[in-house]
Protein backbone atom coordinates (compact mmCIF):
# COMPACT_ATOMS: atom_id res chain seq x y z
CA UNK A 1 0.00 0.00 0.00
CA UNK A 2 3.10 2.15 0.18
CA UNK A 3 3.63 4.90 -2.06
CA UNK A 4 6.84 6.41 -3.36
CA UNK A 5 4.33 9.52 -4.79
CA UNK A 6 4.03 12.42 -2.60
CA UNK A 7 0.55 12.58 -2.28
CA UNK A 8 -2.67 15.46 -0.35
CA UNK A 9 -4.65 13.41 2.29
CA UNK A 10 -7.93 14.07 3.33
CA UNK A 11 -9.70 13.10 6.35
CA UNK A 12 -13.52 13.45 6.68
CA UNK A 13 -16.52 12.20 8.61
CA UNK A 14 -19.79 11.52 7.46
CA UNK A 15 -19.03 12.48 4.17
CA UNK A 16 -19.76 15.99 5.31
CA UNK A 17 -16.44 17.56 3.47
CA UNK A 18 -16.77 14.90 0.45
CA UNK A 19 -17.68 17.41 -2.22
CA UNK A 20 -14.42 19.45 -1.88
CA UNK A 21 -12.88 16.69 -4.05
CA UNK A 22 -14.29 18.19 -7.23
CA UNK A 23 -12.70 21.65 -6.27
CA UNK A 24 -9.24 20.09 -5.47
CA UNK A 25 -9.54 18.00 -8.62
CA UNK A 26 -10.02 21.32 -10.75
CA UNK A 27 -7.03 23.77 -8.73
CA UNK A 28 -4.67 20.61 -8.49
CA UNK A 29 -5.06 18.38 -11.67
CA UNK A 30 -1.36 17.58 -10.94
CA UNK A 31 -1.70 15.87 -7.30
CA UNK A 32 -2.69 12.39 -6.08
CA UNK A 33 -5.10 12.90 -3.67
CA UNK A 34 -6.02 10.34 -1.05
CA UNK A 35 -10.00 10.80 0.27
CA UNK A 36 -10.66 8.48 3.77
CA UNK A 37 -13.82 8.88 5.22
CA UNK A 38 -15.10 7.20 8.65
CA UNK A 39 -17.56 6.96 11.52
CA UNK A 40 -20.42 7.00 9.38
CA UNK A 41 -23.86 7.79 11.25
CA UNK A 42 -21.68 6.56 14.52
CA UNK A 43 -22.93 8.26 17.69
CA UNK A 44 -19.49 9.29 19.37
CA UNK A 45 -21.06 9.69 23.02
CA UNK A 46 -21.62 5.63 22.78
CA UNK A 47 -17.95 5.45 22.42
CA UNK A 48 -14.99 5.84 24.90
CA UNK A 49 -12.72 8.86 24.33
CA UNK A 50 -9.70 6.00 23.67
CA UNK A 51 -11.81 3.65 20.86
CA UNK A 52 -12.13 7.33 19.36
CA UNK A 53 -8.69 8.20 19.74
CA UNK A 54 -6.87 4.71 18.48
CA UNK A 55 -9.81 5.00 15.74
CA UNK A 56 -8.55 8.13 14.59
CA UNK A 57 -4.75 7.44 14.58
CA UNK A 58 -5.85 4.02 12.38
CA UNK A 59 -7.13 6.11 9.94
CA UNK A 60 -4.41 8.61 10.19
CA UNK A 61 -1.74 5.63 9.46
CA UNK A 62 -3.18 4.78 6.51
CA UNK A 63 -2.83 7.87 4.92
CA UNK A 64 0.45 7.90 5.82
CA UNK A 65 1.64 4.74 4.31
CA UNK A 66 0.92 6.99 1.50
CA UNK A 67 3.21 9.09 1.82
CA UNK A 68 1.73 12.88 1.93
CA UNK A 69 3.55 16.02 1.84
CA UNK A 70 0.01 17.55 3.87
CA UNK A 71 -2.90 15.90 5.50
CA UNK A 72 -6.16 18.24 5.35
CA UNK A 73 -8.50 17.11 8.79
CA UNK A 74 -12.52 18.13 7.14
CA UNK A 75 -14.00 16.06 10.23
CA UNK A 76 -14.28 18.30 13.12
CA UNK A 77 -14.96 15.58 15.52
CA UNK A 78 -11.28 14.59 14.24
CA UNK A 79 -10.16 17.74 16.08
CA UNK A 80 -12.04 17.62 19.28
CA UNK A 81 -10.79 14.28 20.08
CA UNK A 82 -7.03 13.95 18.77
CA UNK A 83 -6.06 17.82 18.39
CA UNK A 84 -2.93 17.00 19.56
CA UNK A 85 -2.50 13.87 18.15
CA UNK A 86 -2.08 15.70 15.37
CA UNK A 87 0.08 18.44 16.34
CA UNK A 88 2.67 15.67 16.80
CA UNK A 89 3.03 14.24 13.22
CA UNK A 90 6.22 14.99 11.01
CA UNK A 91 3.84 15.75 8.37
CA UNK A 92 1.69 19.56 7.99
CA UNK A 93 -2.03 19.10 9.01
CA UNK A 94 -4.02 21.77 8.57
CA UNK A 95 -7.64 21.40 9.49
CA UNK A 96 -11.42 22.51 9.15
CA UNK A 97 -11.76 24.10 12.47
CA UNK A 98 -8.66 26.72 12.15
CA UNK A 99 -9.93 27.35 8.88
CA UNK A 100 -13.21 28.61 9.45
CA UNK A 101 -12.27 30.09 12.74
CA UNK A 102 -9.54 32.02 11.28
CA UNK A 103 -11.58 33.31 7.98
CA UNK A 104 -14.34 34.47 10.93
CA UNK A 105 -11.61 36.25 12.52
CA UNK A 106 -9.92 37.95 9.72
CA UNK A 107 -12.04 38.25 7.12
CA UNK A 108 -15.51 38.99 8.94
CA UNK A 109 -14.97 40.88 12.32
CA UNK A 110 -17.38 43.54 11.16
CA UNK A 111 -20.01 41.25 10.01
CA UNK A 112 -23.24 39.76 11.19
CA UNK A 113 -22.02 35.94 10.85
CA UNK A 114 -24.24 32.81 10.70
CA UNK A 115 -22.35 29.72 11.67
CA UNK A 116 -23.76 26.30 10.65
CA UNK A 117 -22.49 22.91 12.62
CA UNK A 118 -23.80 19.83 13.45
CA UNK A 119 -25.21 19.78 16.87
CA UNK A 120 -22.77 17.94 18.43
CA UNK A 121 -20.04 19.94 17.62
CA UNK A 122 -22.27 23.23 18.32
CA UNK A 123 -22.10 21.42 21.96
CA UNK A 124 -18.93 20.68 22.23
CA UNK A 125 -17.78 24.67 21.75
CA UNK A 126 -15.05 23.65 19.57
CA UNK A 127 -15.23 26.97 16.76
CA UNK A 128 -17.94 29.47 19.65
CA UNK A 129 -14.70 29.23 22.00
CA UNK A 130 -11.80 30.59 19.20
CA UNK A 131 -13.80 33.02 17.66
CA UNK A 132 -13.28 36.34 18.55
CA UNK A 133 -16.20 37.87 17.46
CA UNK A 134 -19.12 38.03 20.09
CA UNK A 135 -22.15 38.45 18.66
CA UNK A 136 -22.96 35.92 15.80
CA UNK A 137 -25.69 33.28 15.53
CA UNK A 138 -25.69 29.76 15.52
CA UNK A 139 -27.05 27.22 13.73
CA UNK A 140 -27.33 23.71 14.00
CA UNK A 141 -26.97 22.27 10.30
CA UNK A 142 -27.62 18.01 10.84
CA UNK A 143 -31.01 18.61 8.74
CA UNK A 144 -29.23 20.21 6.06
CA UNK A 145 -26.48 17.48 5.61
CA UNK A 146 -28.91 14.88 5.43
CA UNK A 147 -30.29 16.86 2.85
CA UNK A 148 -26.75 16.49 0.71
CA UNK A 149 -26.22 12.90 1.52
CA UNK A 150 -29.45 12.13 0.56
CA UNK A 151 -29.22 13.40 -3.02
CA UNK A 152 -32.20 16.02 -2.11
CA UNK A 153 -30.10 18.97 -3.38
CA UNK A 154 -32.46 21.60 -5.49
CA UNK A 155 -35.70 19.69 -5.04
CA UNK A 156 -38.49 20.78 -2.80
CA UNK A 157 -37.55 19.10 -0.54
CA UNK A 158 -34.42 20.59 0.33
CA UNK A 159 -35.94 24.20 -0.03
CA UNK A 160 -38.35 23.18 2.48
CA UNK A 161 -35.62 22.08 5.25
CA UNK A 162 -33.31 25.27 4.30
CA UNK A 163 -35.85 27.97 4.74
CA UNK A 164 -36.52 25.47 8.12
CA UNK A 165 -33.51 25.08 9.61
CA UNK A 166 -32.42 28.89 8.86
CA UNK A 167 -35.89 30.07 9.85
CA UNK A 168 -34.16 32.24 12.72
CA UNK A 169 -32.23 34.12 10.31
CA UNK A 170 -35.48 35.69 8.62
CA UNK A 171 -35.84 38.26 9.98
CA UNK A 172 -32.57 38.97 11.24
CA UNK A 173 -29.10 41.04 9.54
CA UNK A 174 -27.06 38.33 8.34
CA UNK A 175 -23.80 39.42 6.30
CA UNK A 176 -22.34 36.05 6.07
CA UNK A 177 -22.70 32.60 6.69
CA UNK A 178 -20.66 30.00 6.63
CA UNK A 179 -20.82 26.30 7.60
CA UNK A 180 -18.23 23.80 9.18
CA UNK A 181 -17.32 21.15 6.38
CA UNK A 182 -17.80 21.74 2.49
CA UNK A 183 -20.91 20.37 1.89
CA UNK A 184 -23.52 23.06 2.76
CA UNK A 185 -21.99 24.37 0.05
CA UNK A 186 -23.72 22.81 -2.56
CA UNK A 187 -27.30 24.38 -0.88
CA UNK A 188 -26.61 27.83 -2.05
CA UNK A 189 -29.36 28.37 -3.94
CA UNK A 190 -31.67 26.95 -1.14
CA UNK A 191 -29.53 29.49 1.22
CA UNK A 192 -30.09 32.36 -1.29
CA UNK A 193 -33.69 31.81 -1.56
CA UNK A 194 -34.39 31.68 1.99
CA UNK A 195 -31.64 34.48 3.37
CA UNK A 196 -31.14 36.66 0.37
CA UNK A 197 -28.99 39.16 1.01
CA UNK A 198 -26.74 36.83 2.76
CA UNK A 199 -23.53 35.82 1.35
CA UNK A 200 -22.81 31.66 1.59
CA UNK A 201 -19.00 31.38 2.03
CA UNK A 202 -17.17 28.82 -0.49
CA UNK A 203 -15.61 26.49 2.17
CA UNK A 204 -14.58 24.57 -0.48
CA UNK A 205 -12.29 27.41 -1.97
CA UNK A 206 -11.14 28.17 1.80
CA UNK A 207 -9.59 24.71 2.12
CA UNK A 208 -7.72 25.25 -1.33
CA UNK A 209 -6.64 28.69 -0.02
CA UNK A 210 -5.19 26.98 2.60
CA UNK A 211 -3.54 23.82 0.98
CA UNK A 212 -2.19 26.82 -1.49
CA UNK A 213 -0.29 28.37 1.57
CA UNK A 214 1.38 25.29 2.77
CA UNK A 215 2.37 24.39 -0.68
CA UNK A 216 3.93 28.11 -1.18
CA UNK A 217 5.70 27.39 2.25
CA UNK A 218 7.86 24.74 0.22
CA UNK A 219 7.49 25.23 -3.59
CA UNK A 220 9.17 21.95 -4.03
CA UNK A 221 6.43 20.03 -2.68
CA UNK A 222 4.50 21.30 -6.09
CA UNK A 223 4.81 18.66 -8.80
CA UNK A 224 4.05 17.90 -12.06
CA UNK A 225 2.85 14.48 -12.62
CA UNK A 226 -0.28 12.97 -13.65
CA UNK A 227 -3.28 14.03 -10.89
CA UNK A 228 -5.46 11.24 -9.35
CA UNK A 229 -8.45 11.09 -6.47
CA UNK A 230 -8.34 8.22 -4.72
CA UNK A 231 -11.29 7.18 -2.60
CA UNK A 232 -10.57 4.93 0.24
CA UNK A 233 -13.00 2.90 1.09
CA UNK A 234 -14.09 0.04 3.53
CA UNK A 235 -17.47 -2.51 3.55
CA UNK A 236 -19.50 0.33 5.29
CA UNK A 237 -18.54 3.26 2.72
CA UNK A 238 -21.22 4.11 0.63
CA UNK A 239 -20.27 4.57 -3.21
CA UNK A 240 -23.80 5.70 -4.02
CA UNK A 241 -22.62 8.67 -2.33
CA UNK A 242 -19.53 9.82 -4.03
CA UNK A 243 -21.76 8.66 -7.59
CA UNK A 244 -24.45 10.94 -6.60
CA UNK A 245 -22.28 14.25 -4.86
CA UNK A 246 -19.07 14.12 -7.15
CA UNK A 247 -18.70 15.09 -11.04
CA UNK A 248 -14.62 14.54 -11.20
CA UNK A 249 -12.74 11.00 -12.21
CA UNK A 250 -12.18 9.23 -8.83
CA UNK A 251 -10.71 6.12 -8.53
CA UNK A 252 -11.92 3.54 -5.55
CA UNK A 253 -9.16 1.80 -3.42
CA UNK A 254 -10.11 -0.68 -0.25
CA UNK A 255 -8.96 0.59 3.17
CA UNK A 256 -7.86 -3.13 4.35
CA UNK A 257 -6.58 -5.89 2.29
CA UNK A 258 -9.65 -8.23 3.13
CA UNK A 259 -12.25 -5.89 2.00
CA UNK A 260 -14.94 -6.95 -0.36
CA UNK A 261 -14.98 -3.54 -1.79
CA UNK A 262 -13.20 -3.95 -5.54
CA UNK A 263 -11.05 -1.31 -6.99
CA UNK A 264 -13.17 0.54 -8.91
CA UNK A 265 -12.54 4.10 -11.35
CA UNK A 266 -15.89 6.31 -11.94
Amino acid sequence: MASVVSSIGILDINYSSISVLDKLSVDYPNEVIYYLNDFNGANLDEWSHRSILDKIKEDTNILLSYNPKLIVVLGSEYIEYAKEYFLELNVPVVNIVDIVVDTINNEYSKKNIALLIKSTIHQANLYQRNIEYAHFYQIDDDDLERIVINNKVKTGISFDVTKKVLAELAHKSVDVIIGANCNVGLLGVEVKESIPKANLVNVSALVVKKINGCLDVNEGARIKGKGKVNIIVDNEFDLNIAKNLLDCKYYVIPKYDNDNKKRDIK
